[in-house]
């Protein structure tokens, strides 16, 4: 499967992740954000990636660029509404601190205490789990050699032991003895195998960077 590229360019941003940009201001907000103001936070976001040079300091050893753009994404969005506490004037976006400031809140109306307790922290640490998982992985590819004869998986590939190959079968939720199968080997093999993954565990999170904004 080819890996797409980070986008180097503004144009190719947009090419590449502008569906992602709109959703990821969904999901920050919890739809707690006018369809019309939309737009706006999107060009924040542009604005924001071109003024200070995202995508030429995006480096890929720290993280994904799709983790690195949303913590970017978040920030906006959460600056955005914090800006309509200290004016609302400033933005189009109506504003009440609570339900109980008004009988009867305006449609399209933001209430600000609902909206802090409605950023969804479990997106972003599933976001952040994934790539871990994912630069994990790919650092058992280059500490660990493939072993013994190629084995085919269940989807048809043809590939060789590795403690890369376990730990992407335990991802896929298998259990010790569905890997055992899938790997032609018996369960106490593939508890060494796990022996052997939580050493690299221990080493790789020695030197793990989250990516930050």
């Amino acid at each position: 499967m080819k890996v797409q590229r980070s986008p180097r360019t503004m144009d190719e941003l947009i090419a590449q992740y502008d569906r992602f940009i709109t959703g990821c201001i969904f999901k920050v907000s919890r739809g707690h954000v006018r369809p019309d103001d939309v737009e706006d936070l999107r060009q924040q976001i542009l604005l924001r990636v071109h003024e200070r040079k995202y995508l030429k300091s995006y480096d890929p050893k720290k993280g994904s660029f799709n983790s690195y753009l949303y913590w970017l994404i978040r920030s906006v969005v959460v600056n955005q509404f914090e800006s309509n506490v200290r004016n609302p004037l400033n933005t189009a976006m109506g504003v009440v601190e609570s339900s109980f400031d008004s009988e009867d809140v305006p449609d399209g109306y933001l209430v600000l205490e609902a909206f802090r307790d409605a950023v969804d922290d479990g997106f972003e640490r599933q976001a952040m789990a994934r790539d871990l998982a994912n630069r994990f992985e790919a650092h058992l590819v280059h500490v660990s050699r493939p072993w013994g004869p190629p084995i085919t998986l269940p989807d048809g590939t043809r590939t060789r032991r590795s403690l890369a190959l376990v730990f992407q079968l335990l991802r896929q939720t298998l259990e010790v003895r569905d890997v055992a199968k899938v790997l032609d080997v018996s369960p106490q093999s593939v508890f060494g195998y796990l022996k052997r993954i939580r050493v690299e565990a221990s080493q790789f999170s020695q030197g793990v960077l989250v990516p930050a904004v």
